[in-house]
């Protein structure tokens, strides 16, 4: 019994591992997506301006796939259909105007944030420094700690700025939402494999100090015992 009990542990936290693995991968473009708004001084390596273009495209174009018959009216003046009309076109951007206005102030931020992280001489790997607010509040009397921040406050922040956004019938809030959840999960992963590596590094320090015990005891003299200790 306490055999499978066992094995349903592993086999669990085998597919929560699983999980935000697969969450990890998906999260490069929508957390620096976030990270332009929330973060500043970012590394040389991690700031990459190929992710952070895609991002703009994709913000670009989404909404002029899902409204197609906009392209033919924008590119060829036509109205496609007969109900396609100047109230369908203010509908659009009544729902998708502050898309754009969150696109190219991301586009902007963007710009901004790789220029600066090609002078930041710091760790070339560095996600950035969260904002100073985060680090003003308090949580039971207690600063709130990196990991709670990267983990929990930013990405619960940026959910509900995303949620207040989808309640005014804003559709960047579905994507800010969305984004805020691959944000905290990709994070959770971050810091599980960290701890995992912390371990790894005390049991080879562990393994390496038995080590050297057992072979500073065999590089000792052999001492023959006494005469009293043998009989």
């Amino acid at each position: 019994m306490q055999k499978n009990t066992s094995l349903r542990t592993v086999q669990k936290h085998r597919r929560i591992s699983s999980f935000l693995s697969l969450c990890f991968q998906l999260s490069p473009l929508p957390r620096l997506m976030l990270e332009t708004f929330i973060r500043s001084q970012f590394g040389r390596r991690y700031y990459s301006m190929r992710l952070a273009l895609k991002i703009f495209f994709f913000l670009l174009l989404f909404p002029l796939f899902l409204w197609f018959p906009l392209i033919r009216y924008l590119l060829w003046g036509l109205w496609p259909e007969p109900n396609f009309d100047a109230n369908t076109l203010s509908n659009f951007w009544s729902h998708y105007t502050t898309w754009y206005v969150f696109t190219f102030a991301f586009i902007v931020l963007a710009i901004r944030k790789k220029r600066k992280a090609m002078k930041n001489w710091g760790p070339t790997s560095c996600p950035g420094v969260s904002l100073p607010f985060f680090y003003k509040i308090k949580l039971f009397g207690r600063p709130l700690t990196a990991r709670f921040i990267e983990t929990i406050a930013e990405p619960l922040v940026t959910f509900l700025i995303g949620f207040i956004l989808f309640r005014l019938e804003q559709k960047i809030g579905h994507v800010i939402m969305i984004s805020s959840v691959f944000f905290s999960l990709s994070y959770i992963y971050a810091y599980r494999i960290a701890d995992e590596k912390l371990m790894d590094m005390h049991d080879d320090k562990q393994s390496g100090d038995a080590y050297r015990e057992v072979l500073s005891d065999t590089r000792r003299p052999l001492t023959p015992p006494d005469a009293e200790d043998v009989f």
